[in-house]
């Protein structure tokens, strides 16, 4: 979805857990180096399994939060956000890192995207998008973008825990927000940036990516 789908600390605004307690997932390269296959080869490659096959790399960054904000709660990564896309991942044959956030997420990120590489978030992480920056503005300005929603926040009576809603900052930086029904699976791509809005999106933004991974040249 890491950020890129990774939700990181921020500078200007406090930092709570609760709005960091889920996972995202971040695309740091994709290759795929041509190879001349021997007959021998080539004879066996039907029967492979489909995860040997490929050579694109993802990065996911997941978030190791336990304080709930100050209410004096625990919390930590919901484990749907990052099993899931793991194993679409793997089944998909993708080598996948899975690492924990420890700093400088904002400029890696900046410096996937400006690579050409896509950037996925889904649910809270999306709010790492607010400070993601490409040619001096905003990443996701003009874009199609989704992430937890007001109306989500409030369902599990957090709206006043959270630093910021996700759904206004995304929307304040000139995001095109969209969402489906409270907690529903969906997942927005546009260009080389992809969201999913809860943590039941994780299945459906992380097989978009794999398509996007497959279209060269997206913008």
């Amino acid at each position: 979805m890491t950020a890129v789908g990774v939700a990181a600390l921020t500078e200007d605004k406090p930092v709570s857990s609760s709005l960091f307690r889920c996972c995202g997932f971040a695309v740091v390269a994709h290759v795929r180096l041509p190879t001349r296959a021997s007959p021998e080869q080539s004879s066996q490659s039907s029967v492979m399994p489909k995860q040997t096959r490929t050579n694109v790399k993802i990065l996911m960054v997941a978030m190791p939060h336990d304080e709930l904000g100050s209410t004096g709660g625990r919390t930590g990564p919901w484990l749907e956000e990052s099993a899931a896309p793991h194993f679409v991942f793997r089944d998909a044959g993708v080598e996948l890192t899975l690492a924990p956030p420890t700093g400088g997420q904002l400029a890696l990120i900046e410096s996937f995207y400006s690579s050409g590489k896509p950037a996925a978030a889904v649910c809270h992480s999306g709010g790492i998008f607010y400070r993601v920056m490409y040619e001096g503005e905003p990443r996701v300005k003009g874009k199609r973008v989704t992430g937890f929603t007001n109306g989500e926040e409030s369902a599990v009576n957090l709206t006043h825990v959270v630093p910021f809603l996700v759904e206004d900052e995304l929307k304040k930086i000139g995001g095109i927000y969209e969402k489906a029904a409270e907690f529903a699976p969906f997942a927005v791509v546009d260009g080389r940036v992809l969201s999913g809005q809860k943590r039941a999106s994780s299945t459906a933004a992380a097989k978009a990516l794999l398509g996007l991974l497959a279209v060269p040249k997206a913008i």
